[in-house]
């Protein structure tokens, strides 16, 4: 078929801009969900957000470091640690720490590589996601991590954002799936 995809990486909050602006047809986009709520709350009217992959988000944390003993742990215990926030990705967490009243030391990385040097010399905690679809852990295969449970049920979404007079072909939305799928989530 007659298509191109360019593949850009933006910001979150340049996103709906840029389709308003009719820049960009449709984005990757994200939701982060809270016991069930939309945390994010942030699609506009007349356009659609619709999710192709769910997730699952674990208190990710060494080994060695004190919450690994407990079986779940509370976001509110979570954040007591510094915290290692992937940059990229504060706009998601953000809400959380604001619902629950929390300002935890945050550590900014820069990096998902940044994230792991962090977590390995055992500095914070991180939030880690588990892909539904592919059962993959963000920060996977690390012998020196670990995944807990949170109390809470902190999930998410991964799909895409347009607006409703817009109309992805079924070739599109394979390939857009297909980019989904191999898509690290952190």
């Amino acid at each position: 078929p007659d298509l191109s995809i360019n593949v850009k990486e933006l910001r979150y909050e340049d996103v709906i801009p840029l389709i308003k602006k009719k820049e960009i047809p449709f984005s990757f986009y994200y939701r982060m969900y809270l016991d069930g709520e939309d945390l994010l709350n942030d699609i506009p009217k007349n356009y659609t957000f619709v999710p192709i992959i769910n997730a699952k988000y674990f208190c990710c944390v060494n080994k060695v470091h004190p919450l690994s003993k407990y079986s779940s742990v509370s976001l509110k215990e979570f954040f007591t640690y510094p915290f290692i926030s992937h940059a990229d990705s504060e706009y998601m967490i953000l809400p959380i720490m604001q619902r629950l009243g929390m300002n935890p030391q945050l550590i900014r990385a820069q990096s998902i590589n940044m994230m792991h040097e962090f977590l390995h010399n055992n500095v914070g905690v991180a939030f880690s996601a588990f892909t539904i679809m592919q059962k993959k852990n963000g920060l996977q295969n690390q012998n020196y991590v670990q995944h807990i449970p949170f109390q809470e049920k902190l999930t998410g979404q991964i799909g895409y954002i347009q607006p409703d007079s817009t109309v992805m072909s079924p070739s599109q939305y394979q390939i857009f799936t297909k980019i989904a799928d191999e898509f690290q989530v952190d």
